[in-house]
């Protein structure tokens, strides 16, 4: 007897356990992205897990949703559960980039488990099958879909990349809406479900907008897959408006911002052809996912400014015949008669929902995105899944042995591709290779080098910046910076030098270009003129008044002029303004504490301490304070705090047996000048 149905019938097993499927699941997504967990901390990682004030302290549980995800930006993105999840992380890792990755590994894990929970509770619905291969092959290809899913390449910029997250977060708690609904079905708690169902549908609109298409396919499968829905359909339109109208409500909340001047519409046939263009893109990643990289383009304004040019763009035609076959083939797969036709519609209806805003038919701030297709390609896969099982008899088993193969290659590539993604410089310089060498990949390549101290190699990926895109200007602010840096002051200037009118529309159009007058401030207050310095950073805060950078400089100005009360006032307004600003009240505290002002400066070193959960700065400074204003218990208490914040620190220990001397406590002195001595011998052997 051939061995086959015995193996059949083992891994239906194996795909109906819902433990397994989630361990294989769970460990899957945990081995492919194993190379990223280590990995650094690149482009938008920088800000929203670094200079982003709203993660290092849960007191930001609630002011998250007063703002958008970026502050010093011209993007609208509403996302506090994103900033919800970094204030874990902060809490959880203290802020090491290795939680961060392990954090978005966990997380997509996840979303493929609930993926496969979602499609076993749905598949009954969609593809009725006989008694004899009902549940064991609906569990067989909700694994299947799940599995490849999970493993895909086309994914790792939604994980290996920590801004990435607002994507499986969005898809853990839409789907977990889902199935709270379902789970109401038969249920005499339907109300709590539904409650459950509801604020599952709110964290995810609250995580990205994609939400919104996963209620249109919820809303379509409600109308025209489930008729037979034992939950009346008139309850769950009405949690759903009511959520919505929340969501809008909590959208609301942050202060307006200037609306960007839309780029001139495309004609129609433009917009098709980049439809098919991007569509083809997608697909030919999903069959084929080897030229992965960040920023891709299928169009550009000179592709037939010539013969080498068009003969280098040629690449771009194939991907709109590539997607022109690919609608054909789903179309003419979805009106097929075959087994499996109402399911092959819904997961064609699934990604097509999930495609429409990414099409380009609508307008965009990128072409193509990698991670724009992570909740598309779940339809997608079910569509291949459902084709499957259309395949005359004899091939199904095959073409289903040779899908799960498949994981194999897929999660290999998945690993490659996260390694990339490990190593900054790496990426960057990766992505400049295979075309994805856009302006903002070269500014990015560049910080690399400038935090680095290598001035010379960022001017020169700078200046090729400036050459090829000459009218994006965060390029050519960010050359004068690091001309500045260079000691290459007059020709910076030509760089950073802006009139009242183009600063109005460069605020406008690019984000950070305050930069610009903050250096030229710099560079007036070194040549000592410093009213003229003064000038520029109130013109500067008038446009940029939320820019904690301009203020601080323009409080350190006022401090050399021997004006502290000037800067004790600027720089109270402003964290008074912005109370969850832990440099402002940190600045305020030293100001104060020089301008003889203890009790205030004591009162904004407690401010600060309660902002970031893990700094001992502020509680340093509220120490040294006490002990001379001759309080040495709360000063022991203060650095006792700090201790407990980073034990490892040789100077908190000095300063704790000072205080115990004060307590006139001299065994415990001594041991704290020991434990002091201990750290610094250990710093120094590892620096050995």
């Amino acid at each position: 007897m051939s061995p086959l149905p015995k193996i059949k019938s083992r891994f239906a097993e194996i795909a109906a356990s819902r433990f397994a499927v989630a361990f294989l699941l769970l460990l899957g997504g945990m081995l492919v992205y194993f190379p990223a967990l280590n990995g650094e901390l690149l482009w938008d990682d920088l800000y929203l897990v670094g200079e982003n004030p709203f993660f290092k302290s849960p007191v930001f549980v609630l002011e998250v949703f007063k703002h958008y995800l970026y502050l010093d930006s011209i993007s609208l993105y509403y996302r506090p559960v994103q900033n919800l999840a970094y204030i874990f992380d902060y809490w959880m890792w203290r802020g090491t980039p290795f939680g961060y990755h392990f954090d978005n590994a966990i997380f997509h894990s996840l979303s493929g488990i609930l993926l496969y929970e979602l499609l076993r509770r749905l598949l009954p619905k969609l593809a009725p099958r006989d008694a004899s291969d009902g549940r064991s092959g609906n569990a067989v290809m909700a694994f299947g879909v799940a599995a490849i899913w999970v493993v895909h390449p086309i994914h790792n910029a939604a994980v290996a990349y920590v801004a990435g997250r607002a994507d499986s977060l969005a898809t853990i708690f839409a789907i977990g809406a889902w199935l709270f609904y379902l789970r109401s079905e038969n249920s005499r708690h339907a109300v709590i479900w539904y409650a459950c169902a509801a604020m599952g549908l709110l964290m995810a609109l609250c995580a990205k907008e994609i939400a919104f298409i996963w209620i249109a396919l919820f809303t379509v499968f409600l109308f025209a897959f489930d008729r037979k829905s034992k939950v009346p359909r008139i309850s769950a339109v009405a949690v759903v408006l009511t959520i919505l109208g929340v969501y809008l409500a909590l959208r609301a909340w942050p202060a307006d911002r200037p609306v960007t001047q839309a780029a001139p519409s495309s004609a129609f046939s433009e917009r098709v052809i980049l439809m098919l263009r991007a569509l083809g893109d997608y697909v030919s990643l999903i069959f084929w996912p080897q030229d992965l990289h960040m920023d891709r383009i299928i169009y550009t304004v000179n592709t037939y400014k010539g013969p080498e040019v068009w003969h280098h763009a040629l690449r771009f035609e194939y991907l709109s015949l590539i997607g022109f076959v690919a609608l054909c083939g789903a179309a003419y797969m979805s009106i097929n008669k075959r087994p499996g036709q109402r399911l092959r519609v819904f997961g064609l209806l699934w990604f097509l929902l999930g495609f429409l805003p990414i099409s380009n038919l609508f307008p965009l701030n990128a072409q193509v995105a990698e991670h724009w297709i992570y909740m598309p390609s779940m339809g997608l896969f079910l569509f291949l899944a459902a084709s499957i099982s259309a395949a005359p008899e004899k091939w199904r088993t095959g073409l289903a042995v040779l899908a799960f193969t498949c994981l194999v290659p897929l999660g290999m590539r998945t690993a490659a591709r996260s390694y990339e993604w490990a190593d900054a410089e790496r990426f960057y310089k990766q992505t400049i290779a295979a075309g994805g060498g856009t302006p903002r990949v070269h500014l990015n390549l560049a910080l690399i080098y400038t935090r680095r101290g290598d001035h010379s190699a960022a001017e020169k990926i700078l200046r090729e910046a400036v050459e090829r895109f000459p009218d994006y200007a965060t390029a050519r602010i960010n050359l004068g910076i690091c001309l500045v840096k260079e000691g290459k002051n007059d020709e910076a200037e030509k760089y950073l030098s802006y009139d009242k009118e183009q600063s109005q529309t460069l605020a406008k159009t690019y984000p950070h270009t305050w930069s610009a007058a903050l250096n030229v401030a710099k560079l007036r207050y070194e040549a000592n003129d410093r009213d003229e310095a003064l000038r520029i950073l109130d013109g500067a805060m008038k446009l940029h008044p939320e820019i904690w950078d301009l203020v601080a400089f323009k409080a350190q100005i006022l401090q050399d002029l021997s004006n502290l009360p000037e800067a004790i006032s600027l720089v109270q307004s402003y964290s008074t303004t912005n109370w969850w600003h832990y440099g402002a009240h940190l600045t305020l505290g030293r100001l104060a504490l020089k301008h003889g002002e203890t009790e205030r400066a004591l009162a904004a070193f407690a401010d600060a301490s309660t902002l970031d959960i893990y700094s001992t700065e502020p509680l340093n400074f509220t120490a040294r304070a006490c002990l001379e204003l001759k309080r040495p218990e709360k000063a022991y208490d203060a650095e006792l705090k700090a201790i407990r914040r980073n034990p490892d620190q040789p100077s908190q220990y000095l300063m704790l047996s000072t205080i115990l001397d004060e307590l006139h406590r001299p065994d415990e002195a001594k041991a704290a000048l020991e434990r002091a001595q201990e750290l610094a011998d250990s710093a120094k052997a590892r620096g050995a």
